[in-house]
């Protein structure tokens, strides 16, 4: 896998999956608060600060190189019939990953 691992959603599973990964990959974590971004950092892991629940600005989401992986592990909305929040993200996401996982 060349290009990054994305996890979205990096909170507690988030994070001990990028900790796995870490040690032979670049693992962005990403994540709603400025908190979950300052753990992923003690942890060396880049964290990216995004809130699936507004519109995401069309270059939120790095995509250069083309991320390896994506691991969607973010909850859906507590309302709603549809996951707004996977829409958003997948629209957000220029380049299509090799692998894309979603829990």
């Amino acid at each position: 896998m060349a290009g990054p691992i994305l996890i979205v959603g990096c909170g507690y599973v988030g994070r001990r999956l990028a900790r796995r990964l870490a040690g032979a990959h670049r693992v962005v974590g990403v994540v709603r608060s400025t908190r979950s971004a300052a753990l992923l950092e003690q942890l060396g892991i880049d964290a990216l600060t995004l809130d699936l629940d507004r519109p995401l600005p069309a270059n939120a989401v790095p995509c250069e190189p083309t991320p390896a992986a994506i691991f969607y592990l973010a909850p859906p909305a507590p309302s709603g019939t549809n996951d707004e929040r996977l829409q958003r993200w997948l629209r957000a996401v220029s380049a299509p990953p090799q692998v894309f996982v979603y829990l």
